[in-house]
């Protein structure tokens, strides 16, 4: 038995401390034999094993388990300490134990006035080799000096260059000659998620033009294409031809470059010369 136990004046009863017969109703027990002159229990350790007393047979020793509830001595008061109590301090404890080991891998984000504004988790960004790589570096040209080598990751920049400098009807051309090379790539790579490429290259290309200025050239686009404008460029369009590049930029953006690298990622089998028409007369609705 843990020193201190023994006599004590603790809510375990003995054998020899219960009452001999069951009160009836509105009467009281018996008060137990010698109760009031034992001293107080001392405090035990929640986390160690709980004492159990064999009350039928006591001999002196004693047995640990989690079945049977017993009252303990702890400062302000006496408290009952059970199996499920015993069961909820340990799960606390382990969740505890668990949490200690995810938050180093959780960040605080701070603001400008580095103050705590909320918890965020750690993100790692994939990026395949080649993602909407620029080949060519171009400033505004002519239409009339574009080459079919040109990519639309070449292509927009140039267009968005011929805006900041207010260039509207050269950056229209440009722009539309843009649109029909990553039409055709869209025809010609397998992978779905690689389309998002022409969206995206088109908002990097635009983010850091002047509103104001961005706003003119879309009033010049308009007039431009419902003019003699379209045809025109059409002409210069058919002229150029089809593209000669084979679609890094397009191929490299979407998810089968990091899933599955090495597959085939254009269709199979693939008529470029159909493909090509479509895109004159579905995308640029060039006059026939």
């Amino acid at each position: 038995m843990p020193e201190g136990v023994e006599g004590c004046r603790c809510k375990v009863k003995y054998k020899q401390d219960l009452p001999r017969h069951t009160p009836r109703w509105g009467q009281s027990a018996p008060r137990p034999v010698g109760r009031e002159t034992r001293p107080p229990c001392p405090a035990f350790d929640a986390f160690a094993p709980i004492p159990d007393i064999d009350r039928h047979t006591y001999s002196g020793q004693v047995s640990f388990s989690l079945l049977r509830p017993i009252s303990l001595r702890a400062p302000g008061g006496i408290m009952k300490v059970t199996r499920s109590k015993i069961l909820w301090i340990r799960l606390a404890g382990l969740i505890i134990l668990f949490s200690s080991m995810v938050l180093p891998q959780i960040g605080v984000a701070q603001t400008e006035n580095n103050t705590t504004s909320r918890p965020v988790v750690a993100a790692e960004n994939f990026e395949a080799k080649d993602n909407l790589v620029v080949t060519n570096k171009l400033k505004c040209i002519t239409l009339d000096e574009m080459k079919a080598t040109y990519t639309p990751a070449d292509i927009y920049p140039a267009a968005a260059d011929c805006i900041a400098n207010g260039r509207y009807q050269d950056a229209s051309q440009l722009y539309m000659l843009a649109g029909a090379y990553s039409s055709f790539d869209m025809l010609r790579v397998a992978d779905v998620s690689a389309h998002q490429a022409k969206t995206v290259l088109i908002l990097e290309a635009m983010a850091t033009i002047d509103a104001a200025k961005k706003e003119a050239w879309h009033a010049e686009f308009k007039t431009f294409v419902s003019g003699d404008g379209l045809a025109q460029s059409c002409v210069v369009i058919r002229r150029i031809g089809p593209p000669s590049y084979y679609p890094t930029y397009m191929i490299q953006h979407g998810m089968s470059a990091i899933v599955t690298p090495g597959s085939s990622p254009l269709v199979e089998p693939f008529d470029a010369s159909a493909a090509w028409k479509t895109t004159l007369s579905t995308y640029l609705r060039c006059p026939a």
